[in-house]
């Protein structure tokens, strides 16, 4: 990874940089990869193909390189890929650039190396995305998680319907060294169970940011272990960031417990940026590694099959979310709320954002009712006359924020956001206490898009008491 700088501006988010990445092109104020020398396209076009699953259409978009030759004697190797509605060109989140820009890494690569490819992405959406990607290994970690756990049957769906038609209808390679399978978040866990499910076919996994948190280690083993016997296993890349703001724990443990099961150290690599977040430009940026591991089978300055250390810390906030999930329904009471002081913000709504370890959803603390994943959060109850609002907790919350609950959709110039930074959720710290912001702090904003979010970088926590309340 390194930094880049232009303009005399602070050091741009770091970016992987190999023999497979020719250069790294500035635009919007995000670098993103290009060939060196010529204009870069990030709207790229695809060749849509529409399959049955389960009952459904299933979107399934190709593209090919420029100069694609359907008659050339040199094949072509195929990257497979969840969420295409999101991580292909033109995928935007939220009104913002999505896209890993895949096939401009394709793009710079095949410049620099012998190396051609095609690319397939699955898209997933939302209603049925929590289904298709999370495989049936048993029971899973988090009880009562919504999804019907049909990645194993989606795994099949790609083996025996999209690869033959890959096959029979693009000029590509047959054989698994040249298939490979990535995504990220669900993504990351499917391609991570495919390539094992299916090694006959799939030469590489490209985990990113994956959510091994769906099972706990028993489930693993059994699903792991018998694996071990398969000839050809795939090539393994796990990548995570930050050890819970996203997945470097999880992918530190999974590549500690396959190597503890005796998988073969060649064919595992584990790469850990720990200033990333769950972030698609995160793994945009971290997509010439796994190109690298496709097509050469290792990743510069790594070692492969090396153990990865997890602090003893994070590892019990792994368990306590997990345990936290199973929470029996119950009554609240006022120690199951989260407060927060309105007296000088003086918002007309006030809303609590938060996430579990690297971006999983949370329960409410007397329930196993899921909160919503959507900015701005839930809103928050104004307790009477008073300047006080207060929200049921979450269970295995690792970070929150308070905002003033206008949405993505819906921020400009004459209605801002303005919310805290992240602040770091301790439950057993935070249970029952009232946030209240220093706004002797001046809330700053943020830069590009994020122009008109203004979040203030300071406040503390206290004892909340309802007999002595600020006056609305």
């Amino acid at each position: 990874m390194v930094h880049l700088e232009y303009g005399g501006e602070k050091p741009t988010l770091d970016v992987a940089f190999n023999e497979f990445v020719s250069g790294w092109y500035l635009s919007g104020g995000v670098l993103k990869p290009y060939l060196a020398g010529k204009e870069p396209n990030y709207d790229q076009k695809h060749e849509q193909k529409i399959f049955e699953f389960d009952g459904y259409d299933k979107d399934v978009y190709i593209w090919t390189p420029e100069g694609y030759d359907p008659e050339s004697e040199e094949k072509y190797s195929t990257i497979y890929m969840f969420d295409a509605q999101w991580d292909l060109g033109g995928g935007v989140v939220d009104g913002e650039d999505s896209s890993w820009h895949v096939e401009e890494h394709v793009t710079s690569m095949m410049s620099l190396t012998d190396n051609k490819a095609i690319v397939v992405g699955l898209a997933n959406h939302d209603k049925t995305r929590n289904d298709e990607l999370i495989p049936d290994l048993g029971e899973m970690a988090i009880k009562n998680y919504p999804s019907k756990k049909r990645g194993s049957a989606f795994s099949d769906f790609i083996y025996n319907t999209v690869v033959p038609y890959i096959e029979s209808n693009y000029n590509v390679y047959t054989d698994s060294e040249h298939n490979s399978i990535t995504g990220s978040s669900l993504g990351g866990l499917e391609a991570f169970y495919v390539a094992l499910d299916h090694p006959d076919k799939f030469g590489t996994a490209g985990a990113l940011s994956p959510s091994f948190w769906a099972y706990d280690v028993k489930e693993w083993t059994k699903f792991l272990l018998p694996k071990l016997s398969e000839k050809n296993l795939p090539y393994i890349y796990l990548y995570g960031g930050d050890y819970m703001m996203d997945a470097g724990a999880y992918a530190t443990l999974m590549n500690n417990a396959l190597l503890q099961y005796g998988y073969p150290k060649e064919k595992l690599i584990c790469s850990v940026y720990t200033p990333g977040e769950h972030l698609s430009i995160y793994w945009q940026h971290i997509m010439p590694e796994f190109l690298q591991v496709m097509f050469a089978r290792k990743v510069s300055a790594l070692e492969n099959g090396a153990i990865a250390p997890v602090p003893d810390d994070v590892k019990q906030q792994i368990a306590n979310y997990q345990s936290d999930a199973s929470t029996a329904e119950r009554e609240p009471t006022a120690q199951d709320y989260v407060y927060f002081d309105n007296s000088e913000t003086k918002w007309d709504k006030v809303c609590a954002y938060w996430w579990g370890p690297y971006g999983a959803s949370c329960t409410k603390i007397t329930s196993s009712e899921y909160y919503s994943f959507d900015w701005p959060g839930t809103e928050m109850e104004k307790i009477g006359d008073t300047d006080i609002y207060r929200v049921l907790a979450p269970n295995g919350a690792v970070g929150i924020i308070f905002d003033n609950g206008v949405g993505d959709d819906s921020i400009s110039e004459e209605t801002p956001t303005y919310q805290t930074n992240d602040i770091e959720y301790d439950k057993k710290a935070v249970l029952g206490k009232l946030y209240s912001i220093d706004m002797t702090k001046e809330a700053k904003p943020g830069k590009g898009k994020e122009k008109y979010k203004f979040k203030y970088p300071a406040g503390t926590w206290s004892d909340y008491d309802s007999n002595i309340v600020s006056a609305g």
